[in-house]
């Protein structure tokens, strides 16, 4: 790939190099019908208040349609309903309130039903993508509120279209060349997360479309030979931008920066500036000024930030730089594809494919730069204006982050165009002038897959409910015998993924439940892997469906196949047998329903449905302080042992850890057994048990795989004297038959050996 060797910004192409002019309307008003297309996809696949706060953002316009007018922060109404987000000002509520006046959404405490375990900010968490439950009331054809979120979701999109369509404009008046523009455009419009947040009812799309709006004025400022007279549409974009999110004044302040600019270059005189600053200001004022004017009055704030604060929740400590730095990997992947309440990512390729796109486009713009250092800075104002609005609205993020948990990539959308004709821009520079728009074609073309793909592989699949089934269609080997949890609900088969697992792992269960009758309480299933010494090692506690179906909606004779992930504890102890303990409870008591086996006996908890085991990642390496080589008859060996000390005083505790492989693997359970005997063979003292205290049993035991297990003798009652330590095994289920030990002939040598002497003091 070489590099090109035009400006950034030369003169319009030759008509050769370049579209027909008569297609670009057309072609860009494909591009806005495309992304209209995709945006009504987005809006009836995600379910409604699926996205970030639009339950807050609906609220908000609800309020405002019901006739009560702007929501007063501070009331008990204000955390229920439209909670921070009644500090936003007013403009896209005021406007969706008219969309939708007239509808009845009255419904609407009925419709929203939260899912208490809701995973809201934990992508990688696999569960719970839902914020709320979903029935079929919001089945098409859409009544109430249903329908009231869906014509706010097509307003918001309205705003998009107008975004892409100035993308268009301002991309022309930066790069000069309509292919790229058109390039440009698409990026904008195929942006899977751009997509996504147009599709939902949120202030997010007035804000980018008036910030878009407004540097693409100051864009034509720069370029125009009379720069004042774009004064006043500015003014009012300014104050129709402060009046949509708090976040527009940043274009106060690029709009500052354009006039120094202007003055410094001599484009304005000093009394045209002023007047047309004063213009501006005045403008912006008389539209937003009524708006900081009752903030002030009412919470003694000009901007409404500190009751906003005060709901949402400041950061504890202010974060240093590096902390900053570590969030901005989520910026960037909820900057190109975070769906749902921050839960719901697209393939991890995706995002490592569009980082190095970024790098290159990065490295393009650091190399375009040096190659026209000479250049003479009026070349290049339009892109330096992308710049300074890319750099402002970030620093505005970055002191939102450190006030709150706000790293969002959403919140750079007002900035969306800049960006893009940045990348762009940086990306062209590894192309030659004539290769340029066939080169970068592919980047749009791929991010119109992704953006067409997403909603039927990666948006609806979270959503689903689980599959309902006859009792007649569980598989065969997935029945078990019956367990049933209250009156109610039997569990009918289960499907644990492989037999082992390793620490840091993903247990894949899959639950057979079968209704019995209907319920009115809304019950959780709670799984849990219990691993050494009974210590929980991963669990899930989630409704059904993990958080998509509530029992309250099962129909009696339904069989719900019920999958669940369930991580396990990267420091869980391993060799280990994992039990897999199943339950039902209700949340307001969280006291487990009494569960029966199939002859109806009631079952101690925790109630295990199944086992499988907890395998070391790597073979274990252990010291042995005494090694030996002691073989049984069913392949069992001791490999030595180790003693805090041979001699020991009387009424304390002797430790012994032992050391064991098998040649083969076991088909039956075993229990060792370890004695302190004197010359008569009398037993002072003895510990019988299996391997791991019973969280390891023989039967899981991997030929080759070493096993340490400690056993206590207690001392206590015992007379100074010298004993020995006797070592032997027998199956777990009879204890008077021992198993011998064997030679490598096979020859029996006894069925036990005398370790070592040990020394008992007073």
């Amino acid at each position: 790939m070489m590099l090109g060797t035009v400006s950034p910004f030369p003169a319009p192409d030759a008509p050769r190099r370049r579209f027909s002019e008569r297609w670009h309307p057309w072609l860009v008003a494909s591009v806005v019908v495309l992304f209209l297309a995709l945006g009504v996809v987005y809006n009836v696949t995600v379910p409604i208040f699926e996205a970030p706060d639009e339950i807050q953002h609906f609220y908000y316009i609800k309020h405002l349609a019901d006739g009560k007018g702007l929501p007063v922060q501070g009331t008990a109404e204000s955390r229920q309903s439209w909670a921070q987000e009644g500090s936003q000002p007013p403009l896209y509520y005021l406007l969706g309130a008219l969309v939708i006046r007239g509808m009845d959404t009255s419904d609407a405490g009925e419709i929203i039903w939260l899912n208490p375990q809701a995973n809201i900010g934990t992508p990688r968490y696999p569960g719970n993508k839902n914020r709320i439950i979903h029935t079929e009331r919001e089945d098409f054809p859409y009544e109430g509120t249903v329908q009231a979120v869906h014509v706010l979701r097509l307003y918001s999109l309205l705003w998009g279209c107008g975004t892409v369509v100035m993308t268009y404009f301002l991309a022309r008046e930066v790069l000069r060349r309509r292919d790229l523009a058109l390039l440009t455009t698409a990026c904008v419009a195929f942006t899977p997360q751009f997509i996504f947040i147009h599709s939902a009812v949120s202030n997010d799309s007035l804000i980018t479309f008036l910030s878009t709006l407004g540097v693409w004025l100051m864009a034509r400022m720069l370029g125009s030979e009379r720069p004042a007279r774009y004064a006043f549409p500015l003014g009012l974009t300014l104050g129709l931008a402060a009046l949509a999110k708090l976040s527009g004044l940043a274009l106060w302040g690029l709009a500052g920066l354009l006039l120094a600019y202007l003055l410094w270059r001599r484009r304005l005189s000093w009394p045209q500036a002023f007047l047309a600053g004063c213009l501006m200001a005045s403008l912006a004022l008389l539209i937003a000024g009524p708006w900081f004017v009752r903030n002030l009055t009412l919470y003694g704030d000009l901007t409404g930030l500190r009751p906003m604060l005060e709901i949402v929740g400041r950061r504890a400590d202010r974060p240093t730089l590096a902390d900053i730095w570590g969030e901005f990997r989520g910026l960037r992947i909820s900057f190109w594809g975070l769906f749902g309440w921050f839960n719901i990512l697209l393939p991890e390729a995706v995002y490592k494919v569009l980082d190095g796109i970024t790098l290159l486009a990065g490295l393009g713009l650091v190399f375009g730069a040096l190659r026209r250092r000479s250049a003479p800075l009026a070349r290049r104002p339009a892109a330096a204006l992308m710049g300074a609005w890319l750099t402002l609205t970030c620093i505005s993020l970055v002191r939102w982050t450190t006030i709150t948990m706000g790293t969002q990539g959403r919140l750079l959308f007002p900035a969306m165009a800049a960006f893009m004709i940045l990348l762009v821009m940086g990306l062209a520079q590894w192309w030659p002038e004539e290769w340029r728009f066939r080169g970068l074609l592919p980047l749009p073309a791929g991010l119109l897959a992704l953006s067409i793909l997403s909603p039927f592989l990666v948006i609806q699949p979270a959503y689903a409910r689980p599959p309902i089934l006859t009792e007649q269609e569980v598989p065969a080997a997935a029945r078990i015998d019956p367990l049933t949890f209250g009156e109610s609900i039997r569990l009918v088969g289960l499907e644990i993924s492989g037999a082992e697992v390793y620490p840091g792992e993903s247990v894949h269960v899959t639950l057979y439940w079968e209704c019995l009758a209907s319920m009115q309480e809304d019950y959780n299933i709670t799984v849990k892997l219990w691993g050494r010494s009974m210590q929980i090692v991963g669990a899930v506690d989630t409704y059904p469906g993990w958080g998509t179906y509530p029992t309250s909606l099962w129909l009696p004779g339904q069989v719900v196949k019920d999958r669940y992930e369930i991580a396990v504890d990267p420091q869980a102890l391993a060799p280990s047998l994992l039990r897999l303990d199943v339950g039902v409870y209700p949340l307001d008591t969280m006291e487990r329903l009494p569960a029966y086996d199939a002859a109806g006996r009631l079952l101690s908890l925790p109630t295990i449905a199944g086992v499988l085991r907890l395998a070391p990642k790597g073979p274990a390496s252990y010291t042995i302080p005494y090694p030996t080589r002691f073989r049984w008859e069913n392949g069992m060996v001791l490999d030595g042992y180790a003693l805090e000390g041979a001699t020991v005083r009387a009424g304390g505790i002797l430790q012994l850890q032992a050391f064991w492989h098998t040649e083969r693997a076991l088909e039956e359970e075993y229990t060792v057994f370890v004695h302190l005997v004197d010359r008569a063979g009398r037993i002072w003292s003895q510990h019988d048990k299996p391997p791991l205290d019973g969280d390891y049993p023989t039967l899981f035991w991997r030929p080759g795989e070493m096993v340490m297990d400690t056993f206590y003798l207690s001392l206590a009652g015992v007379p100074a004297g010298t004993y020995w330590l006797e070592v032997g095994l027998y199956p777990s289920d009879s204890a008077s038959h021992p198993l011998a030990l064997v030679d490598d002939d096979g020859a029996s040598l006894g069925n036990r050996i005398w370790l070592t002497p040990i020394r008992v003091q007073q």
